[in-house]
């Protein structure tokens, strides 16, 4: 009986630590991929042949800008949706010298990411990336439940037939993953991953801090 007992207790301990020890991996995972802490963020990592980077993605403002902020993004994530309405701040301020490339970067846990990449990729090949990339942040809330059709129509998209083809066409995709191992390469894990010309941010600095870079730069 006592033997029973002892055994009893001793797996209720195991379960207890190995629910403990799973509570803490998820922790450290969400402070790793969420955290919003300017300070850790705050000394960006000077990359070599940033302009290769920054040839490749979709941009948003002038071609000739002497500031690109290229943006590696999750349209799910709530700090690629801050840093996005602070790049909007920037560029309305400084229209003539700022340009954003956005890239996809879709983290595997966010249920929405992928498809809602897609939408933005099909969405550019109607012409309409920049309202759509604007829609899918500001509507984040309504991801995974207002159609990827719906989210199109409302950003000007024409073709309905064409958009949920392409939603489906491999080729998508492959852009999709070519922006993710671009970000590989510069060691992005979480998101988002702001490239100021030549000055990586792995996360998001906050408006103060991504302003005095974007100055910095030439804006």
């Amino acid at each position: 009986m006592k033997s029973n007992l002892r055994n009893r207790l001793l797996n209720v301990a195991v379960a207890v630590l190995a629910v403990a020890a799973i509570a803490m991996v998820a922790y450290r995972t969400k402070q790793w991929f969420f955290s919003d802490s300017a300070s850790s963020v705050s000394t960006p990592i000077h990359v070599e042949h940033w302009q290769h980077i920054a040839d490749n993605g979709q941009r948003i403002g002038p071609t000739n800008a002497r500031v690109t902020v290229v943006m590696f993004g999750d349209f799910e994530c709530p700090f690629c949706r801050s840093a996005a309405t602070d790049l909007n701040r920037l560029m309305t301020e400084h229209p003539a010298t700022i340009a954003v490339v956005f890239r996809h970067y879709p983290l595997s846990f966010h249920p929405y990411a992928m498809d809602a990449a897609r939408s933005a990729v099909c969405g550019g090949r109607q012409g309409v990336f920049q309202p759509m990339y604007k829609l899918l942040f500001d509507k984040q809330d309504s991801l995974g439940k207002k159609s990827w059709l719906q989210f199109a129509n409302d950003a000007g998209a024409r073709d309905s037939i064409a958009f949920s083809t392409c939603m489906t066409d491999p080729s998508v995709d492959s852009v999709i993953r070519q922006d993710s191992i671009a970000g590989d390469a510069l060691h992005i894990r979480g998101t988002p991953g702001l490239l100021v010309n030549d000055e990586l941010f792995l996360g998001w600095p906050g408006y103060e801090t991504l302003k005095r870079y974007v100055i910095k730069a030439g804006a």
